[in-house]
């Protein structure tokens, strides 16, 4: 199909337009909350439906004070559920830190975590596998009771009871039907039938309860194997959520990495500490990988007897050859120095868009973004001395203030009062 010129443009245009932002938070927020507060929830609470039912069930036929029971049942099952979420969170936040390259005792920390995770996610498997088929058949009887599907020996006894009661009865009457103290012939005609009757009865009887009980073998015996079905189908479904427990807190810390590199090239600081600000990009090949952590700064500088040992013999060589590139931060500075460092060279910014640092902010809560303006006032100030120029003071101001009064107009968007909530006279004063 032919498509000209003004097509193909409005095409291009639509496509633009619906795909003019996308990073890291705005590509992967609907999952982080899909993972954080539905699929993570909901793989708990079957994980902690199962191992409670097996534990209760357990502990109700060995203690005889319910109370007991319940709270052995609920504290364990919050233990185990709490020890996995917190070791698996320390476990896979080491793992991504590199937790072997760091000091002795954090690698303890980390093993003693790892030992836990394992205990803990060993032990819940075990509840969870072994009382798949315990909780199936639990809630099959809550819900549905197999003995209310069963025909009642009662009543065939009751119906039979009163049958033979009333050929007593017949009995009774016969016997009193005398002549000079013997019953007379039509009585024990009477007597003969009645007796035979009752025998009937009783055989009749035998073969109801016999029927009876078959066909409650019958349904037992259905119900056994759909209890076992639904057993064996809910140990498939613990299995499925336990992986997507683990599944969902490694995305979710993934998640937290990538998005604190976007949030760097907003803020235009080294949130992480690894020396870039926003995702480092891959070393071409022959580059010298350096150390996380190895400031921008040091690159002037030669490496001293002890780095060159510890590095390797040709560090030193490669440092001068092929130095780091600088690092400075354009935009925000750190909270933590008192004044801002004075501009004396070059600065090299980041490539964010304004409408790029908009959707992010708007990101945050209204509580975050008021300590974010907070302390880009305070770094605004820190500009206010005699030390630095006219121009470097006014070229920095100019990029806090442009933050500052992109929050302010978010805020506003969401009908909040800025002056009062930002306390923006006490700020100026």
């Amino acid at each position: 199909m032919y498509m000209n010129q003004a097509t193909f443009q409005e095409e291009v245009n639509r496509v633009k337009e619906s795909h003019s932002f996308k990073n890291f938070i705005t590509q992967n927020y609907a999952l982080k909350v899909a993972f954080t507060w539905c699929i993570y929830p909901i793989a708990t609470i079957l994980a902690m439906a199962t191992s409670a039912t097996h534990l209760w069930v357990n502990f109700e036929t060995t203690i005889s004070w319910a109370p007991l029971a319940a709270f052995l049942t609920f504290l364990l099952v919050v233990f185990l559920e709490v020890a996995k979420y917190f070791s698996a969170d320390v476990v896979v936040d080491g793992i991504r830190s590199g937790i072997f390259s760091k000091p002795r005792p954090h690698q303890i920390a980390f093993i003693v975590s790892a030992i836990l995770a394992v205990v803990a996610y060993t032990t819940s498997i075990y509840l969870d596998w072994k009382g798949a088929p315990i909780a199936a058949e639990y809630f099959k009887k809550m819900s549905d009771p197999v003995k209310a599907q069963y025909v009642s020996l009662d009543s065939i006894n009751a119906v039979y009871d009163n049958r033979i009661a009333a050929e007593a009865s017949v009995i009774g009457d016969a016997k009193r039907m005398t002549w000079k103290g013997k019953v007379i012939e039509r009585g024990q005609k009477l007597i003969n039938k009645a007796q035979d009757n009752k025998m009937l009865h009783e055989q009749q009887r035998a073969e109801a309860v016999a029927a009876a009980q078959a066909e409650n073998a019958a349904i037992l015996q259905e119900y056994e194997e759909k209890t076992a079905n639904a057993g064996f189908w809910f140990q498939n479904l613990i299995g499925v959520g336990i992986f997507f427990q683990i599944l969902s807190m490694i995305f979710v810390a993934i998640y937290n990495d990538g998005a604190k590199y976007d949030i760097e090239k907003v803020l235009g600081l080294d949130l992480n500490g690894d020396g870039h600000i926003g995702a480092p990009s891959a070393r071409p090949a022959g580059h010298t990988t350096y150390p996380i952590g190895y400031g921008a700064a040091a690159t002037a500088q030669k490496r001293s007897g002890a780095d060159h040992a510890e590095y390797g013999g040709t560090a030193q060589a490669e440092t001068e050859a092929t130095p780091l590139p600088r690092v400075v931060v354009g935009g925000f500075h750190s909270g933590r120095t008192s004044a801002a460092p004075a501009d004396n060279s070059t600065a090299t910014y980041c490539n964010t868009t304004a409408t790029e640092e908009r959707q992010i902010l708007e990101g945050f809560s209204n509580e975050s973004l008021r300590r974010m303006w907070k302390d880009l006032k305070r770094w605004w100030d820190s500009y206010n001395t005699p030390r630095y120029k006219k121009k470097t003071r006014e070229k920095h101001q100019g990029n806090y203030a442009t933050q500052m009064a992109m929050i302010e107009d978010i805020l506003k968007s969401r009908d909040v009062d800025v002056d009062t909530f930002l306390n923006k006279k006490t700020e100026e004063q």
